[in-house]
């Protein structure tokens, strides 16, 4: 068996027992595993599949699990280093376990962070100064009313964007997504990454 992706919304729903746990962490081929999927499942679970995976782990997605919190993120950063992509769209309780991961996992490249009301400018700041021009993928739409032209500003400078989302930010101006264009602009034209996908 060389398991590559290991999608546990059945089971999640079903109740994966921790006697089910460890039959799976002694399959020889587990470092195959690439993709988590962690819909509905707890916190307790999350972080017990993420030690599983360790750093054969590239991608981590518990999207719509809104109980996920920086803690499981802490987890993540401790045992999944090469983590490309992450999705903790709808976490509630998610706010400074990004920067354990950005800091961590030095192939993080994607961020998909909608919904999540405790990330603001200072959050985005911080990850685009720790992250800078490997992040190629963000969305922070539906974060909170604290999403605004700071933020704008300070994703203007990551040269490789390719998606970005910043839907429903109430406190974004037209001058700031202006100065964010301007700026990425100028990053690309020294030849730093591509430009924005519209």
């Amino acid at each position: 068996l060389v398991l590559k992706s290991f999608d546990l919304k059945s089971l999640c729903c079903l109740g994966a027992t921790s006697k089910l746990t460890q039959e799976v962490a002694f399959k020889p081929d587990l470092e195959q595993w690439k993709l988590i999927r962690l819909p509905k499942c707890t916190p307790k679970k999350a972080a017990a599949f993420l030690r599983m995976g360790g750093d054969a782990c590239k991608q981590f997605d518990c999207s719509s699990y809104s109980q996920i919190s920086d803690d499981t993120l802490a987890i993540a950063a401790a045992h999944c280093r090469n983590l490309t992509a992450v999705n903790v769209s709808g976490a509630r309780r998610v706010q400074h376990g990004l920067m354990d991961l950005a800091r961590a996992c030095p192939q993080l490249v994607s961020l998909r962070c909608s919904g999540c009301p405790r990330i603001s400018d200072d959050e985005v700041q911080a990850l685009v100064q720790e992250m800078g021009s490997r992040l190629t993928t963000l969305d922070i739409s539906s974060c909170s009313t604290r999403i605004s032209d700071v933020s704008a500003r300070a994703i203007g400078s990551c040269s490789h964007m390719k998606e970005l989302r910043i839907l429903n930010a109430s406190k974004l101006t037209d001058w700031g997504v202006r100065d964010m264009l301007v700026r990425h602009k100028v990053e690309r034209e020294l030849g730093c990454g591509q430009s924005l996908q519209q």
